[in-house]
């Protein structure tokens, strides 16, 4: 017969399964939700049409700026967009769309821009982690060598920090 003494459990493939599957999941968990909390999440993009070529960029990546109220965007290179929040004259964003000169668009400019923004936390070096959003609608302004064509485009973005 092949009992198992008395006294010592006997460690079967359902038993090692149950382990595994204990311990493993729970870390797989962990994993996501650190990632999910600690790493920098950006959504949305931004169309300029009617001036040639139309232009297209998804939003990729972000950093915040030193000054603490200014996010830069990018679609997997150089910034395209810089969405700033500034406590005085309003929402600010800058499109950066490769061979086209820079668009600034204000809330004066452009009656469909609005930016949110905040500060989600500190690093160790005292620079901002900013979360935040915009969406912008509307014709470039009058003066502008683009002027008449359209910026549409909107995205959010969090934890957002200094690059290094």
């Amino acid at each position: 017969m092949t009992d198992a003494p008395v006294g010592k459990p006997r460690l079967t493939i359902t038993m090692i399964a149950f382990a595994v599957l204990g311990l493993g999941i729970p870390a797989v968990a962990i994993a996501v939700a650190y990632k999910s909390c600690m790493g920098t999440t950006v959504r949305g993009a931004i169309a300029l049409t009617g001036a040639g070529d139309p232009w297209k960029a998804r939003l990729l990546g972000c950093a915040a700026e030193a000054d603490g109220r200014t996010a830069a965007l990018d679609a997997g290179g150089a910034p395209v967009v810089r969405a700033t929040l500034d406590p005085i004259d309003g929402p600010r964003l800058e499109l950066a769309a490769p061979g086209r000169p820079p668009i600034v668009l204000t809330a004066a400019t452009c009656p469909g821009l609005v930016v949110t923004q905040r500060v989600a936390g500190k690093r160790d070096d005292g620079s901002a982690i900013l979360d935040g959003s915009f969406a912008v609608a509307c014709a470039v302004p009058a003066g502008h060598p683009l002027a008449g064509a359209r910026v549409d485009g909107d995205g959010w973005w969090n934890s957002c920090k200094l690059s290094n």
